[in-house]
């Protein structure tokens, strides 16, 4: 399955290349060259924290190790609080005691937790006022529901046991519980808290590039166990690659679900605005973000409930995946959209006697 959807990201690889060549008629082209661009703007903002992740591990090791081996849980779960391609990946791996834990924390959970606390919700808060903001706060309170039950069904999905998918999701689903708390009693202090946390995540990405392009260009060592940066260029080369067929299928899929999109809007009382900032978010956060300020307000709860496990996965998640865990880009997509699905649903409800 994993081979098809390659070949398939390959062929429209193949298509936005060829439209570009022909002057860019159906848009195609334009998609093939945003992959190519969206390199840079990612490189600066991974490639710090790659390089810089098996330092964190290690500092924080020596106490998230004996804490998580207290209560019996795998140390690899705390990397979920960073995003998949912020440091996750590599947190959760070198922290882990279990490789297939590893994987899973620094893929599935770290694709949904770890990007809503490191990426949706700092963006999120920088870029709206109110009333938005508060919409978009409401729908992130929705749409943490979502999370324990998406990383629960995505641990059965990779095959854990039963006893083990619910022990896994525990510190997941506490960690959710006190955002969903903390939200609901001090929003305007969380969103503070957050804009700082984006910011240190900021100093610490480029910080980590700006010591590892030193170690490269001089040969003098000043952190040895800091991944070097040539590595690290390495997985977001492969991203970029991926990316060069991913948003060419992404405006694909736009055009052949607008039709439906829209009818599935006006029936579940969103619009077609709505529906399609669902589909944005599925496959890239960025411009998921950018669509809500021009949704009802409903739309934007429901859309941002949605948001919460679903930012970015056909595009930079399932990238990531395919170049350091391909065995997981199913399970990636399935738990994703599982739990939009049950974050949207959520909001829906709760949101019914606004329709």
């Amino acid at each position: 399955m994993v081979k098809i959807i390659m070949t398939v990201m390959g062929v429209c690889a193949l298509l936005g290349g060829l439209d570009r060549i022909l002057g860019n008629k159906t848009g195609l082209g334009k998609s093939f060259e945003e992959g190519f661009m969206i390199l840079g703007p990612i490189a600066l903002s991974m490639t710090g924290i790659i390089c810089f992740a098996p330092v964190l591990s290690n500092l924080l090791g020596t106490v998230i190790r004996p804490l998580y081996r207290l209560v019996g849980q795998d140390p690899a779960m705390f990397g979920s609080i960073l995003s998949i391609d912020m440091g996750g990946y590599q947190m959760a791996t070198r922290l882990a005691e279990n490789d297939a834990v590893g994987r899973f924390a620094g893929i599935i959970a770290a694709s949904m937790l770890g990007c809503t606390l490191c990426f949706t919700i700092p963006v999120g808060m920088g870029m709206f006022s109110d009333p938005i903001r508060a919409n978009f706060s409401r729908g992130i309170l929705y749409g943490f529901i979502s999370i324990p039950v998406a990383i629960f069904a995505g641990a059965l999905i990779c095959g854990f046991p039963l006893l083990t998918a619910l022990w896994l999701d525990v510190p997941v689903a506490l960690l959710s519980a006190l955002m969903m708390f903390l939200l609901f009693k001090f929003p305007a202090a969380m969103m503070k808290a957050f804009s700082c946390f984006a910011l240190f995540l900021k100093w610490l990405t480029t910080f980590g590039l700006a010591l590892a392009a030193f170690q490269y260009l001089s040969g003098i060592v000043v952190l040895k166990d800091l991944m070097p940066v040539e590595e690290a260029m390495g997985i977001i080369s492969s991203i970029g690659v991926t990316m060069l067929g991913s948003l060419p299928f992404a405006k694909i899929l736009e055009w052949a679900l607008k039709k439906p999109m829209t009818a599935l809007g006006k029936r579940i009382g969103i619009g077609a605005e709505g529906v399609m900032g669902m589909l944005l978010f599925y496959m890239n956060a960025t411009p998921g973000l950018t669509a809500i300020p021009g949704m009802s307000s409903r739309a934007q709860i429901v859309v941002s409930a949605f948001a919460v496990c679903t930012g970015s996965c056909l595009t930079a998640h399932f990238a990531f995946t395919m170049d350091c865990a391909p065995e997981l880009g199913i399970p990636l997509i399935v738990t994703k959209l599982l739990g939009g699905i049950v974050g949207a649903a959520f909001a829906l409800w709760m949101t019914r006697k606004e329709a």
